[in-house]
């Protein structure tokens, strides 16, 4: 059980990398653009659940598990959540983007920052594993 926000962490990490490359995919005019569009906006739902689960994993194994830990004191606990709100504001512009010349500006910043924390929460959360 204490393995679990692990491996949902980097397994959210992983796959908002493989969405990253989807949606950068997407943006070209290109024969496979359309399909790359359609799997970056069917799986970044998919994503935002993952993390969420990995945020929500990781604080009960906190209280629940780590004796050791608090959970409102590491780098690793503030990066996540900076994550999982960057994957909030993600699924706030994504269905704007084609209504909205900010949100189609934001969402890909977002998306870069999104998965630069999220690979820098994964790095950290190594050195908390027991």
């Amino acid at each position: 059980m204490i393995y679990l926000h692990p491996v949902l962490g980097g397994c959210a990490v992983a796959l908002m990398l493989w969405l990253g490359a989807q949606g950068i995919r997407a943006r070209h005019p290109r024969p496979y653009a359309p399909a790359s569009r359609r799997r970056h906006r069917a799986v970044g739902k998919t994503s935002m659940v993952l993390v969420v689960l990995a945020a929500c994993t990781g604080a009960a194994s906190v209280h629940f598990l780590r004796s050791d830990l608090e959970l409102s004191r590491s780098l690793h606990f503030w990066l996540g959540t900076g994550a999982a709100l960057c994957m909030a504001g993600l699924a706030w512009t994504g269905p704007q983007i084609h209504q909205d010349p900010d949100s189609k500006r934001l969402h890909p910043v977002m998306g870069w920052t999104a998965l630069v924390v999220g690979a820098l929460t994964a790095t950290l959360g190594m050195g908390l594993l027991p």
